[in-house]
């Protein structure tokens, strides 16, 4: 429409040479805008005209030769392509609200004030329709805006929402996925019922108000308990809509660290354990004896070291794998725990070897009963991919402060023993000390 530079193209479809003589002189007799009047005198010349271009504006009187103009709307507001006032002769509120739900900006009642204030009554019109217009863009681009920041927060890999007095209000696909709920079972939920606690859901809400106070944002590592009951870790952050109206609610991130957290837990476990047999490893084993010596040192109690290995291992690697052989060693390891107090220790020391640390050992029968015992359990058969696989192991025995006085003193005796008992024919313990 050209407004802008105050000149409009008209359509005036009118079959009365009097009305549309008057309403062209309204137009030249108009010093604010300049009107570019072409007139069609029946519905088919207009729609002749509407085929070839649109005009800025058409005036459409309501009774025409061959018809109704109001034929020419577009049957709805919406469907306007430029605004359209409809007039008549005879006032009719039900034709005025025909046209107007047919698409007219306005509906006139022909008379000498009307025809006088045609161009006026046009301006406004133009007027009106260039508001409407651009509130039909800025929809239009609320309405994109709208669906760019929801397609964002549907493809966020966190889980995305937003609370209202505490309630659900908005839930991403991401935060159903990972809770087990459905968007919908999501939307109207307390915020209370994501949490895995009181307790939790509490330090939750201090935490957000005392952040969101200081900094404007808020975040904590926490636990939510899912649909089916499990419990995921969760680093949730949080943000006010609107600082300056906390009745806008809060926008919240969740992401799902559960994994990392079980990966951090197993690197610190593996730290001070086997991989394998999930038995601590040699050096939390010298911490465990260092503990249990300092202690002794004290009270006067016995400690026992034993150092064990299983007798020609490398032929059940050789012969059935090593898959074969790493079951073994599992099966080994909780047949030994089965073996011991749980003040005990047990290690894999390496490949075949495991120690064991009897700490208050009370005396050498006691741990010479508990060598026999493993050696008894060991000579059980192994049942490993459907296969039988029979085993024997040799203990070497070490005594503080009887054989040694310091760690590896004590480690390096019993492993002497243990060397001892292979060379006496295996499939036996022995004590340090004895050739």
């Amino acid at each position: 429409m050209a407004v802008d530079d105050r000149s409009v193209r008209v359509l005036l479809v009118e079959d009365n040479v009097d009305h549309v003589e008057l309403i062209r002189r309204a137009f030249a007799d108009y010093q604010d805008i300049h009107f570019e009047l072409t007139v069609a005198d029946t519905l088919s010349a207009a729609r002749a005209l509407l085929a070839e271009s649109s005009p800025d504006l058409m005036l459409v009187d309501y009774r025409l030769p061959d018809g109704e103009g109001v034929e020419l709307l577009p049957g709805n507001p919406e469907g306007r392509r430029f605004p359209i006032i409809v007039f008549t002769g005879h006032g009719d509120q039900s034709v005025a609200v025909q046209a107007l739900k047919s698409g007219a900006i306005n509906y006139v009642v022909k008379s000498a004030a009307t025809m006088t204030d045609m161009a006026g009554i046009c301006e406004r019109a133009i007027s009106e329709w260039k508001h409407i217009a651009e509130r039909r863009r800025a929809l239009s681009q609320l309405s994109v805006r709208e669906a760019q920041i929801k397609s964002i927060f549907q493809a966020a890999p966190t889980g995305i929402f937003m609370l209202v007095k505490q309630q659900i209000v908005f839930a991403n696909e991401h935060l159903s996925r990972m809770l087990g709920y459905t968007v919908d079972q999501l939307n109207g939920k307390s915020e209370r019922e994501l949490f895995n606690s009181e307790q939790e859901f509490q330090r939750w809400v201090r935490l957000n108000t005392e952040q969101i106070g200081k900094v404007g944002t808020a975040s904590v590592e926490t636990r939510f308990k899912c649909m089916d009951g499990s419990i995921i870790d969760v680093w949730l952050g949080a943000a006010p809509v609107d600082a300056a109206d906390p009745a806008a609610g809060i926008t919240c991130t969740a992401l799902d660290i559960t994994a990392r957290k079980k990966a951090e837990e197993e690197m610190r476990f593996l730290a001070s354990h086997d991989s394998l047999t999930r038995l601590p490893n040699r050096n939390l084993f010298m911490d465990r004896l260092s503990s249990a010596l300092a202690i002794s040192r004290r009270h006067q109690n016995g400690v026992a070291v034993m150092f064990i290995d299983l007798d020609d291992f490398k032929n059940v690697n050789d012969e059935m794998g090593h898959e074969a052989g790493d079951e073994v060693l599992k099966q080994t390891a909780a047949r030994i725990i089965a073996c011991l107090r749980e003040s005990d220790s047990i290690a894999r020391f390496g490949g075949d070897e495991f120690l064991v640390l009897l700490p208050m050992a009370m005396g050498r029968e006691a741990v010479a009963g508990v060598a026999a015992k493993i050696i008894d359990v060991m000579r059980d058969a192994f049942k490993v991919n459907g296969s039988e696989v029979r085993l024997s192991c040799s203990v070497g025995i070490a005594m503080f402060p009887e054989h040694g006085k310091q760690l590896e003193e004590l480690i390096s005796e019993a492993d002497a023993a243990m060397y001892a008992a292979k060379k006496g024919g295996k499939n036996s313990w022995q004590f340090a000390g004895r050739s």
